[in-house]
C-alpha cells in the first residue's frame, strides 16, 4: 500500500505514541487530594475532571477548580496552580521514552524527512516530555493553538504551523479517534500505532498504515534520494 503513497513529512502524536507518564496527573491528584485534606473521589471522578481539559472542554481552571470545589477546598483557583506545580515538579521522574521512539526519530532526521509532533495537552507538561526525548524539531501542543484533536481545525492549525501539505503528510499516533480520524478528516495520511495488537473500533475511518512497532515506520517508509 505504501508503495502508491506520496509521504513528505511525518507528525507524531505525543502520549503513548513517543512517551508515557505513568498516569503522572492522576496520580499527583490523588496526593495531593490527601495532602490538602479533601473529600474522598472516585478514580473516575478524577479522570472526569481531568480528561475534560485534556480534550479542551473546559480550561484547567475550570475543570480542576469544579472538582476542587466540589471536594470541598475553599480556595479551589490556588489548589489548581499548586497541582500544576507539583505535577511539573515529578514529570522529570516519571515520563519514559518509548522503545523504538529516539531510533525512529533519529534515523528519519538522517534521512532528512520533515517531521513534527501535535500532542493535545497543557504546554508545561508536553514541553517537558519532548525534552525528553531531546527533540530539537517544531512541536504543536492544542492548549497554544486552542484546539484539540480531533477536530479537524487542531490538525489543520497544526499543519500550518509546521508548513506540511495535509495530502503528503503521514500523522502517526495510538488513538484510533483522535488519531486516525482527526488526520483523515484533515486530508492527512494516518498511521495507527497498534502495539498491543488491539481489534480496530469498527464504524470509524481506517488508518492507511497499522504499525505493531514504532520501528516498522522505517521499513515503510523509503530512503530520501
Amino acid at each position: 500500500m505504501v508503495k502508491f503513497m506520496q509521504i513528505d513529512a511525518v507528525v507524531f502524536d505525543l502520549d503513548h505514541t513517543l512517551v508515557i507518564d505513568h498516569h503522572l496527573e492522576l496520580d499527583v491528584l490523588r496526593t495531593f487530594m490527601q495532602s490538602n485534606h479533601l473529600k474522598n473521589a472516585s478514580d473516575s471522578e478524577l479522570l472526569s475532571a481531568l480528561q475534560s481539559f485534556r480534550t479542551g472542554k473546559e480550561p484547567m481552571e475550570k475543570a480542576l477548580g469544579t472538582l476542587f470545589k466540589r471536594l470541598g477546598a475553599p480556595k479551589s483557583k490556588e489548589l489548581v496552580g499548586q497541582w500544576r506545580s507539583a505535577v511539573l515538579k515529578e514529570a522529570p521522574r516519571r515520563i519514559e521514552v518509548l522503545p523504538g521512539a529516539s531510533e525512529v526519530l533519529l534515523a528519519l532526521k538522517k534521512r532528512g524527512t520533515p517531521m513534527g509532533i501535535f500532542t493535545n495537552g497543557w504546554h508545561d507538561l508536553q514541553a517537558i516530555k519532548v525534552a525528553a526525548l531531546k527533540w530539537d524539531g517544531i512541536y504543536v501542543v492544542s492548549e497554544a493553538i486552542d484546539a484539540w484533536k480531533p477536530a479537524k481545525i487542531a490538525f489543520e492549525r497544526a499543519l500550518l504551523l509546521l508548513n506540511f501539505n495535509p495530502a503528503t503528510t503521514l500523522y502517526v499516533g495510538d488513538a484510533p479517534e483522535a488519531d486516525v480520524v482527526g488526520a483523515k478528516n484533515a486530508g492527512m495520511l494516518a498511521a495507527w500505532l497498534n502495539c498491543e495488537k488491539h481489534n480496530y473500533p469498527p464504524g470509524l475511518l481506517k488508518p492507511d498504515l497499522t504499525l505493531n512497532r514504532l520501528q516498522d515506520l522505517l521499513e515503510l517508509l523509503p530512503e530520501s534520494d
